[in-house]
């Protein structure tokens, strides 16, 4: 009998997802369908379902900053997390919230992904169909003449798939590629390191007390610069919303970006007006902003959320800070405790303004998809680290956490960073005031890039064998509407579809845990449309 064979590389939040869609799709095919199906996923890291940012070795303080409502690796079942996450029983890592709106850890969700993965293999095998999960990395790809890929893996073995699902996930920041041979020699004689946030237990393990550089402000960076500060010390919780820290051993941080802004910190959504009203997050060309089809750029989506804001009653207040280079720390300090002080008293505006922020994305993908490279590059460099700030919060609980480190004089933040140098003894980070910081240890924490790092092997060898093209702006191309890879062309190849944060070129929203699941779905559902039963023959079609 002739086989169907799905190679799935990345077994993160994707390549899960990817595979629970493609379970529950089978038990709705007829029954023939899964005896002859046959699933391998590979996963080097060898723990299935988590993913880097949620796998083994995360902290309790790295939390989510998405609702446990989103977080549902089921597109079926909206509510699976939520009501997973319930029967754990208490989360006493954040403050008590209602269900849906809890902020669980990383470690929990990787709990839940691990699960639901075993679960459905498990599921998948009652139907009949054969899983394999393969500890290994997959080295490369090659599209064969009778139009099955040959996918490589180290160990040697070469698995022949009929459709192929590329969700590598998080890769090494390629701004610090030139520097590894460099992070190499210092981690070796242990005077350095070149590191990265995930997996955390292994930043935790390599960092040494002393000046440590932090490449980037975002999420990510707080999530790196919580891991160190765990490693030379503890918190101490004073009162909801406040923490001491106390470092045993003599340590800083200097948080280095572009701009130099940390996130917001998340208030309460109840406090928000609705934001349905607002005539500017329309998708549709809007002749008063100057608008016409065809004619959209960067700019249209700075001024669609500017008018998208001005229309709020009552204001949600200024936009975040920005226009300065050096040292931000006092301004990002008051920032944040201007936002802490905003989720202590529930402040309608400034809840207001985050829901926006969020309903706003809707229309900024719109616009995203019709825009040129060079005016996509422009909204990823001009546009959406300051919506990120409102966009993508924090929660409180690590928003206090930062302020802590801060209050303790052991995190800085600079503003106007330019690039990295590899030195003889460490790294210098370039700044546009001509200030640069030097250091031994350096944590590359950019959340967002334009090439492919080291550490995306795989996505590199099917570039260079042609299975896959790179996206103009960064990561791998791909149609943004059923994630199936480009071709040189401007085509699709329809038997690979690429996932999760390989995308972020084609699509803004491609890390997001509801976006991958989503597109995950979409995929395989377009994959095994030709399997369904036609209702009224019983026929297959």
């Amino acid at each position: 009998m002739t086989s169907d064979h799905y190679v799935i590389v990345g077994a993160g939040a994707s390549g899960t997802a990817a595979f629970i869609a493609l379970v529950r799709e089978l038990e709705r095919l007829p029954a023939g369908v899964a005896a002859r199906t046959v699933v391998s996923i590979v996963e080097r890291s060898g723990d299935f379902g988590p993913g880097l940012p949620y796998g083994a070795g995360t902290d309790p303080l790295h939390l989510l900053n998405m609702r446990a409502a989103t977080m549902s690796l089921i597109a079926d079942e909206p509510a699976d997390f939520t009501g997973w996450l319930a029967g754990q029983g208490p989360v006493p890592e954040t403050y008590p919230r209602a269900p849906e709106d809890m902020l669980a850890s990383r470690h929990r969700f990787g709990v839940y992904a691990r699960q639901r993965l075993a679960e459905y293999t498990g599921r998948a095998r009652m139907l009949g169909a054969s899983v394999h999960l393969l500890s290994d990395t997959a080295t490369g790809v090659v599209a064969e003449a009778a139009g099955t890929l040959r996918v490589s893996l180290a160990s040697g073995s070469i698995l022949w798939a009929d459709r192929l699902v590329t969700a590598t996930g998080h890769w090494h920041p390629s701004s610090t590629d030139h520097c590894r041979d460099l992070g190499e020699r210092l981690a070796a004689d242990g005077s350095g390191a070149l590191l990265f946030p995930w997996p955390a237990a292994r930043l935790a393990a390599s960092v040494q007390p002393g000046a440590i550089g932090l490449l980037g402000t975002s999420l990510t960076a707080v999530d790196a610069a919580l891991t160190i500060a765990a490693r030379f010390g503890e918190f101490e919780r004073i009162e909801p919303g406040r923490y001491r820290y106390h470092p045993r051993e003599p340590f800083t941080i200097t948080a280095c970006s572009r701009r130099g802004l940390l996130p917001a910190v998340q208030v309460d959504r109840a406090a928000a007006r609705s934001c349905e009203d607002n005539p500017y997050l329309v998708t549709e060309p809007l002749a008063e902003l100057g608008e016409g089809a065809g004619r959209f750029t960067a700019d249209a989506v700075a001024r669609r959320y500017e008018a998208a804001r001005r229309w709020l009653r009552p204001s949600p207040g200024p936009a975040a800070a920005d226009g300065e280079d050096g040292d931000v720390t006092g301004r990002e300090h008051l920032a944040l405790r201007r936002s802490i002080d905003a989720w202590r008293h529930r402040d309608p505006a400034t809840a207001t303004g985050q829901e926006l922020a969020r309903v706003f994305f809707g229309t900024l993908w719109w616009i995203y998809k019709q825009l040129p490279a060079a005016e996509r590059r422009a909204v990823w460099r001009e546009f959406m680290t300051p919506y990120l700030v409102d966009s993508a919060a924090i929660p409180i609980e690590n928003a206090a956490r930062i302020e802590a480190l801060l209050d303790a004089g052991v995190l800085r933040v600079r503003s106007g960073a330019t690039g990295v140098r590899p030195q003889e003894r460490g790294f210098a980070v370039t700044f546009a005031d001509g200030a640069p910081l030097h250091t031994a240890y350096l944590v590359n924490a950019i959340g967002r890039e334009t090439g492919l790092g080291e550490g995306t092997g795989f996505a590199r060898a099917a570039l260079a064998a042609g299975v896959l093209v790179a996206d103009p702006v960064a990561g791998i191309g791909v149609d943004p509407e059923t994630s199936l890879a480009l071709t040189d062309d401007g085509g699709t190849y329809g038997r690979v579809g690429v996932l999760g944060q390989l995308t972020m070129g084609s699509h803004i929203g491609a890390s997001a845990v509801s976006s991958c699941v989503k597109r995950a779905t979409a995929l395989v559902r377009a994959w095994t449309a030709d399997l369904r039963v036609a209702p009224t023959t019983g026929e297959t079609r």
